[in-house]
């Protein structure tokens, strides 16, 4: 019985019904019989029907569940292509096991096709397992729009969930995908905090320590407690200087000791740690207002070098930008921690921006991490249109935030409006309307873009926001076919979009587009309507305010029948309930104004009364009180004048205290107690004296250096200054190996000469003529000096230690090769020359020289000069030689990089493809001496994004298929070295096999595919992940190809020769027949290579009695066919001679070595036949022979 059950759902499959179908699939489901699997995926592949095809898959694995696999002969599997719709079916399933069967086969798809239903998958799932599986996926197939989404997950109670989101934003990459994870290095579960780390190893540093800055930024306390417990492992300034920023501002104070305790611990074992944090302790100087404005490459304000500057000999110079024509206030503003500082540096330099701030602006956009601002300065860099800024704007195409999206777009139009369309063209779907709009605005310069459809499409959103960009298109594009929707704008509910669509109408009409004028009468008159409503609102409200300032006056109600404009715009903003308490919180402040403003009239009133009733000696003693006040406050207030302008450090103290008795002093007399008033006033003048008694200065409250006493004078000097006595002579010398009385002779006069004159005595002159003071000397120099009058010795030195002494008693020039300077440290050095006369007197020369090191050496790696980019790559150079301060890399004359020396001379800079636009790029290299040389070295090569192109070359598009047809495609990566990662290829959307290595070839089967059009379609996809496709359609025929006999009949007597055709029907195309083979009893007897294929059955030729007569058509692709019949055989002019055959040696021949020769019949000596020898039947001894019989011979 289940057999026939069986057997009738299997036939019921290929039922034209779609129920019956369905039907099928749940009675074999039902049976649970093992060759129901093998008959499932059939359906799966070929079944019309979406739902049967999902219905027939759920049952092929609900029976996998149950049935076990038969080891010697297992079951078929399901193919691994599936539609996309039957997927999102399995997602979204019921049953927890189909689910889980769905989010398996994501794998074997196409990555981008799939990761819209994980997204809904994800929404919908509940069970945590499950979860954990469609995480991995959505990062398998996910983009980086979906970070959002994975990084909500890092948050999940279950530990698997947060370890398979961190792998899921690792899939995706970049900074914005794992700077989510840093926080999760912390957490609580050990395979969490092992997945953390290992997706943190893919950033580099650099990476790194931006995210640890954006965190130490953040409003969420656990962020920037996370960033410093991270910050700790990285030994670099960056991190250093990070985590002294948040022990000097951090909002907490709890992360302010442990940003200082990190950094303290990290100074231990690093020396750049270790000068962050003396900056730290140390007090900031006054800036001082005339040096040049200058910015660090790290961001921060700088110091300029200038002539005057000595280097230190211990640390090297800052490497800092200088700022053309900016002040340094401005340039502080500018590069502040305060974005609200920030911002306002910004609006002024708007105002004085020019191309020669390009390289300060690209800068601040680099470190700017503020949307807001990252916006602003891309509009100044766009205003100064400097085309080597070009590649750093249009990086931020891509910016999640799209304020900063729009300014991007409207700044690369500014710098380069030829090719900024192209790459705008992604954005005219863009979700938001600024974005849109300037994509718009863009694609309007293309003389074959209509943007009327774009701005339609945005003028009828629901947003008020996306109607305002429609406008503000139209305003800027200024085309007559923009009308229409004007006139629709102006009807708006929106009273702004109204406002701006009659203004925009106006401008139409004054430039004379027609229609314009009649529209802008009709929409003025519609406003002046409505201003009028909103005059009368104005007027009513100005009603309600009078009345509420009446307070016993009863309370009028307006009663409107419409709102009027204004009323409206004032509900748009606040909302009802908003505008209502907005009224009452306006009575209750004057009401509680007016009680204020009562209650001091009452307390004066008070007082007055009290003086003018009382008794002479009551008046006596409060005038004698109020005398008493007066003299103290203005006795505190010279004071405090006397010490403002004596500069003393106790000033702000005595300021403060005059001004809190004088506000003391007011508020006591107002409430009658000047007795009171006098005393506080007494303490408070007091107050001063007490710290100055115990050394309390301004600096110990406002914050600042303190300041003591000279130790021989009454003024007074920063520390610094007292720590430093020499400090004016090591800025304006600096000159090494001199002793303290020398520095205490020449304070004050080192800028007018660095030459310390011999004393007054009559000693010998001395005179250096050789090297010049102040060269700068490379290479070998000499030393040369003149004596006049009788030298006993002439000593030469270099800082003091002595290189070559002269012994010989005379005067004139002393002369000295000294070597090279590669012999001594890069600086400045002090040469000096000593002479002693024979009476022991002395006298001395000398002058600063600076020793320069051999211009650094460059060597550009990468990109090799004339090479090719293709994909993200890194700059790289070696710099070699002594003395090199600073390298930087400039790309197209703009700086992108600069770097620190290296002990081992290689620099790198990661370039992104994506911010390079196509074409020919110059790379220069330029190291910066410590003397304030420069070497450079460049290279030009050439930006290419490889486009990957793919089609087929077999079969052709529209061409008719049948059979096993070959695939052929044609797969190019788009450039030569970027490697193909597959190419897949689709029939009518399901995934046929993905090839990943040539030769691109596979074959395909229509026998089962229907009739008709099919689609394909070959994708390929490069090592960039950039992906393209072709598509064609081909037609799926059944043609015939068959052969028939004609001429002769199934069963037919054949008594004498016979002729014959075969037929032969080929309806391939591009094939032709090329040969019938035609044989009785499988012996060939005839080829036919031409139609009509015609033949002739020799009787004579055939042994009598039943035949079978076969002819086989070939067709030139390989295809053959075969068609047969039977026929009788018997000559008529046959007559059988019997013979006995022996051998030359008398020995019978047997039969098959007679019938391998032939009889020659002769009559009288000629020969009138040979013939074939064929057995009778008989003994062995005895043949037959056929001989033909001429007519005359028939009667014989």
């Amino acid at each position: 019985m289940a057999d026939d059950v069986f057997l009738k759902a299997a036939e019921r499959l290929s039922s034209p019904s779609e129920d019956e179908r369905k039907e099928a699939v749940l009675a074999l489901l039902k049976l649970q019989d093992p060759r129901a699997i093998d008959l499932l995926p059939n359906v799966v592949t070929m079944d019309r029907a979406v739902d049967v095809r999902y219905l027939a898959r759920k049952a092929y694995y609900l029976l996998r569940d149950v049935i076990p696999n038969k080891s010697g002969e297992p079951f078929l599997e399901l193919p691994d292509g599936i539609s996309l719709y039957d997927l999102e079916k399995l997602l979204l399933d019921e049953n927890p096991r189909i689910r889980g069967e769905g989010i398996k086969l994501t794998e074997r798809l196409d990555p981008g096709s799939v990761a819209p239903f994980l997204r809904n998958a994800l929404a919908a799932e509940k069970i945590t397992n499950l979860q954990a599986e469609l995480i991995t996926a959505l990062g398998r197939s996910g983009s980086r729009n979906d970070i959002p989404t994975l990084a909500s997950f890092l948050a999940a109670s279950e530990p698997r969930m947060r370890a398979n989101a961190i792998d899921a934003l690792a899939v995706i990459g970049g900074v914005e995908a794992l700077e989510f994870v840093v926080p999760l290095l912390r957490d609580p579960d050990n395979q969490v905090r092992t997945n953390a780390a290992k997706a943190l190893q893919a950033l580099d540093t650099g990476e790194m320590l931006k995210i640890l800055r954006t965190m130490a930024m953040s409003q969420e306390v656990a962020q920037r407690e996370s960033a410093i417990f991270t910050l700790q492992r990285y030994k670099s300034l960056i991190a250093a200087q990070i985590l002294a920023r948040m022990a000097a501002v951090d909002p907490l104070p709890l992360l302010q000791e442990n940003a200082r305790a990190a950094l303290e611990a990290m100074a231990k074992g690093d020396e750049n740690a270790r000068k962050v944090l003396e900056q730290l302790n140390t007090p900031e100087e006054p800036d001082d207002p005339n040096a040049p404005a200058t910015v660090s490459m790290e961001g921060t304000v700088g110091i300029a070098v200038t002539n005057e500057t000595v280097p230190s000999t211990t640390s090297p110079l800052p490497r800092v930008m200088v700022v053309p024509g900016v002040t340094r206030k401005l340039v502080k503003d500018i590069c502040a921690l305060d974005p609200a500082q920030r911002e306002s540096g910004l609006r002024q330099l708007s105002a004085i921006v020019k191309p020669e701030h390009a390289p300060f602006l690209l800068l601040r956009l680099e470190k700017e991490e503020d949307p807001r601002l990252v916006s602003f300065l891309l509009s100044l860099i766009g205003k100064i249109r400097v085309p080597q800024t070009y590649a750093a704007v249009i990086k931020h195409f891509k910016h999640p935030e799209p304020r900063v999206r729009a300014n991007a777009i409207e700044a690369a139009m500014q710098i380069d409006p030829k090719t900024t369309p192209d790459r705008a063209s992604g954005f005219l779907k863009d979700p938001n309307n600024r974005v849109r709009a300037n994509a718009v605005i863009a694609w309007a310069t293309r003389p074959n873009f209509d943007p009327l459809v774009w701005v339609r499409d945005l003028s009828e959103f629901g947003d008020p926001a996306y109607r305002r960009s429609a406008l503000f298109v139209i305003s800027r594009l200024q085309r007559p076919a923009f009308l229409p929707i004007l006139e629709n704008l102006m009807t708006d509910e929106d009273m702004e979009v109204r406002q701006l669509a009659l203004k925009a109408i106006q401008e139409f009409a004054t430039q004379g587009i027609s229609g314009a004028s009649e529209i802008a009468e009709v929409a003025a008159k519609l406003m002046a309507k409505e201003q009028k409503g909103s005059v009368k609102f104005d007027e009513d409200f100005h009603a309600v305010m009078v009345a509420m300032r009446a307070s016993r006056a009863p309370k009028k109600i307006f009663r409107k029948s419409a709102k009027s404009a204004t009323q409206e715009f004032g509900e748009q903003i606040l909302g009802t309930d908003g505008l209502k308490k907005a009224g009452l919180a306006m009575k209750n402040l004057k009401n509680q104004a007016k009680g204020v403003r009562e209650k001091v009239a009452v307390g004066l009133s008070q007082a007055g009364n009290s003086l003018s009733s009382g008794k002479m000696t009551e008046k006596l003693a409060w005038l004698a009180k109020l005398l008493a006040l007066a003299v103290i406050l203005i006795l505190n207030a010279a004071g405090a004048a006397d010490r403002f302008q004596a500069e003393s450090p106790l000033r702000l103290i005595f300021v403060g205290a005059a001004a809190l008795a004088s506000i003391l002093a007011v508020f006591l007399l107002v409430f009658r107690r000047p007795g009171t008033a006098v005393i506080a006033a007494l303490l408070l003048s007091l107050a001063p004296i007490g710290a100055a008694r115990f050394d309390i200065q301004d600096s110990d409250i406002v914050g600042g250096p303190r300041v003591v006493p000279h130790s021989g004078g009454t003024g007074v000097s920063s520390a610094s200054e007292a720590a430093s006595p020499t400090s004016d002579l090591q800025q304006g010398d600096g000159l090494p190996g001199e002793v303290a009385s020398v520095q205490a002779h020449v304070k004050g006069i080192g800028s007018q000469s660095n030459r310390i004159k011999a004393p007054e005595a009559h000693g010998p002159s001395i005179r250096m003529l050789q090297p010049a003071r102040g060269a700068k000397i490379f290479g070998k120099f000499a030393i040369k000096a003149k004596v006049a009058g009788n030298a006993k010795s002439v000593e030469f030195l270099l800082d003091d230690i002595s290189l070559k002494t002269f012994a010989e008693n005379r005067g004139g020039n002393f002369e000295y090769e000294a070597g090279s300077s590669a012999d001594h440290s890069a600086g400045r050095h002090v040469i000096k020359v000593r002479v002693t006369d024979p009476a022991g007197r002395r006298s001395e020369d000398q002058l600063v020289v600076e020793f320069m090191n051999q211009l650094a050496g460059i060597t550009i790696s990468s990109p090799a000069s004339g090479g090719v980019f293709w994909r993200d790559d890194r700059l790289a150079a070696t710099v070699t030689g002594k003395g090199c301060e600073q390298v930087e890399f400039l790309l197209d004359d703009a700086v992108i990089g600069a770097f620190p020396t290296d002990p081992a001379g290689r620099y790198e800079y990661p370039v992104p493809i994506a911010t390079l636009s196509e074409g020919m790029h110059t790379f220069k290299v330029r190291a910066s001496m410590a003397d304030g040389r420069q070497a450079t070295d460049s290279v030009r090569f050439r930006a290419l994004v490889p486009k990957p192109t793919v089609s087929f070359l077999a079969p052709k598009n529209g061409e008719n298929v049948f059979g096993t047809i070959g695939i052929a495609i044609e797969a190019d990566s788009g450039w030569r070295e970027a490697a193909i990662r597959k190419v897949t290829w689709y029939a009518d959307g399901l995934a046929k096999k993905a090839l990943a290595s040539p030769p691109w070839q596979d074959s395909w089967e229509t026998g089962d595919m229907a009739t008709g059009s099919h689609e394909l379609k070959v994708t390929i996809e490069n090592e960039l992940r950039t992906i393209a496709e072709s598509v064609i359609r081909v037609n799926v025929i059944q043609p015939m190809f068959s052969a028939a006999i004609k001429g002769i009949r199934s069963g037919q007597m054949l008594e004498e020769d016979t002729h014959a055709s075969v037929d032969v029907v080929n309806e391939i195309p591009s094939t032709k027949v090329e040969k019938v083979v035609l044989s009785v009893d499988g012996k060939t007897f005839q080829d036919v290579t031409k139609a009509p294929f015609q033949f002739t059955v020799r009787v004579n030729d055939i042994p009598p009695g039943p035949r079978k007569l076969t002819a086989e058509a070939f067709r030139s692709d390989g295809q053959t066919f075969r068609t047969s019949l039977s026929f009788s055989a018997k000559p008529r002019n046959r007559r059988s001679l019997f013979f006995s055959t022996q051998s030359a040696s008398g020995k019978s021949l047997p039969a098959k070595d007679l019938e391998k020769i032939r009889l020659d019949l002769k009559e009288d000596g000629k020969g009138v036949g040979s013939y074939t020898l064929q057995s009778a039947g008989a003994v062995p001894l005895h043949f037959g022979i056929l001989i033909d019989v001429s007519d005359s011979m028939k009667s014989d």
